[in-house]
């Protein structure tokens, strides 16, 4: 075939015999033809169409863009049993382009092309760009040589309930899931991703599934996962909870999971702005081994809106490993048991200055422990100690001499000792350092 078909009408189904038991050559005469176009235009929702049991082929980069078969507002869509590719042209072609709208069943594809799967807009209807949608049972392998994902979300594109199940692989190209979106302002929800493989993947700096957002994203489900350990595994911005059950991402070179945070400098308690990742939840997880880092986050925790870091086991005796490094401290090791929470800083500490921690009194929490330590230049002053910190005081447990705790009291106000370390509970709970010098301080705070 040399022009691509129009399906404008209602309950079409293009059924073939088997996979390339009917086989369809493609090559088009001119630039972003399409094979297959399933579009109703004006006219409404192109309802319940199907094509299935063939296969579609495009071999020749004739130096035309083209696509295979492009869905455009559709409503209960069958695309079944169909093998597509080789498909290439000036690295730019499209395997299965959706654009809108609802309950569409993708089932048992396998792709190769320069842009296997690729989900934009719906300009027919911009408030219905992707809703139950279930993929499931893909295999999708990116042209060789090509520098594309497997699976491309558009700018602007707002999602609700989108699945992708069966079995999952991606394969080649630059990043497994890649979304970048600058530009919504309407919360999308519940992405599920299940049983992927992310394999072979190129270049530097890449991620297996890359999410960036403008609005929110809310609910974010991976699980079954392995990531390609060649490349990065997970990048998440504004999405308020993220799951990540049975993931595997074993690399001693690169980074398991990056929260990004635009507005590092911006506090967040009230969870209606959130920068980077609200809920991380990990749950029998395996990221990262050596020195690389497991989960890559900018300065404190509450200044990302990063409110619980937790195993959510219910085998209560099962141990969770993480590295934690955020960009402005040193990296620390960290061990996560059943609904504990954790939160560790190093760095220094000037003379006079403080620092907020995210423990009892800042966040409503009923009981913190914190453990501080402190060293000055070569030695010259070690100090530090714990203390518990409560809704409405902290208590010193242990320390050294000058390792102190004071509770800010509004009609008799005591101020920290010039040359101690202090754990000062007031409005916020703080360490602060009247020891006369600037010191390295580590501080850990474990919370439930």
């Amino acid at each position: 075939m040399t022009a691509g078909i129009l399906i404008s009408d209602l309950r079409v189904r293009l059924y073939g015999v088997g996979r390339y038991a009917t086989m369809i050559t493609f090559n088009p005469s001119y630039d972003y033809q399409t094979l297959f176009r399933f579009d109703r235009g004006a006219a409404g929702v192109s309802w319940q169409c199907a094509i299935r049991d063939m296969a579609l082929v495009s071999s020749e980069d004739t130096g035309l863009t083209k696509t295979a078969i492009e869905l455009k507002d559709t409503s209960n869509m069958m695309v079944k049993d169909l093998i597509i590719g080789p498909w290439t042209g000036k690295g730019n072609s499209i395997g299965l382009l959706v654009r809108g709208r609802e309950a569409g069943h993708i089932n048992n594809l396998h792709i190769r092309a320069d842009r296997p799967l690729v989900i934009d807009k719906n300009d027919q209807n911009p408030d219905n760009d992707i809703d139950h949608f279930n993929f499931s049972d893909l295999y999708l392998l990116v042209t060789q040589g090509v520098s594309q994902p497997c699976i491309f979300i558009a700018d602007g594109l707002d999602l609700q309930h989108v699945t992708f199940g069966g079995f999952q692989a991606w394969v080649a190209g630059t990043f497994g899931l890649y979304w970048h979106d600058t530009t919504t302002t309407a919360v999308s929800f519940a992405l599920s991703i299940s049983n992927v493989r992310t394999e072979q993947l190129t270049g530097a700096g890449h991620y297996s599934i890359y999410i960036h957002r403008n609005a929110l994203l809310d609910s974010l489900l991976i699980e079954n996962m392995m990531a390609d350990r060649f490349q990065n595994g997970f990048y998440f911005r504004r999405i308020q909870r993220v799951t990540l059950r049975h993931v595997t991402h074993g690399s001693d070179q690169h980074i398991g999971i990056k929260i990004e945070d635009p507005n590092p400098e911006q506090v967040v308690n009230d969870a209606q702005v959130i920068d980077g990742v609200e809920e991380l939840v990990l749950d029998q997880v395996s990221i990262g081994s050596g020195e690389a880092p497991i989960v890559e986050m900018p300065t404190m925790v509450e200044k990302i809106g990063f409110n619980r870091l937790n195993s959510n086991s219910k085998v209560s005796d099962t141990a969770y490993y993480a590295r934690i490094k955020p960009s402005a401290m040193g990296s620390h090791a960290m061990r996560f048991f059943g609904e504990t929470k954790v939160w560790s800083h190093s760095g220094t500490l000037g003379n006079g200055e403080e620092l907020n921690l995210p423990a009892a009194n800042n966040f409503g929490r009923k009981v913190s422990m914190v453990w501080v330590a402190a060293s000055g230049s070569n030695g010259s002053v070690t100090e530090g100690g714990q203390a518990m910190d409560a809704a409405n005081s902290a208590v010193r447990l242990s320390g050294t001499t000058n390792f102190d705790v004071v509770n800010f009291d509004p009609i008799n106000p005591i101020p920290v000792e010039v040359g101690k370390l202090a754990v000062f509970h007031d409005a916020n709970t703080t360490v602060i350092n009247k020891l006369g010098q600037p010191v390295d301080l580590v501080v850990f705070v474990t919370w439930t």
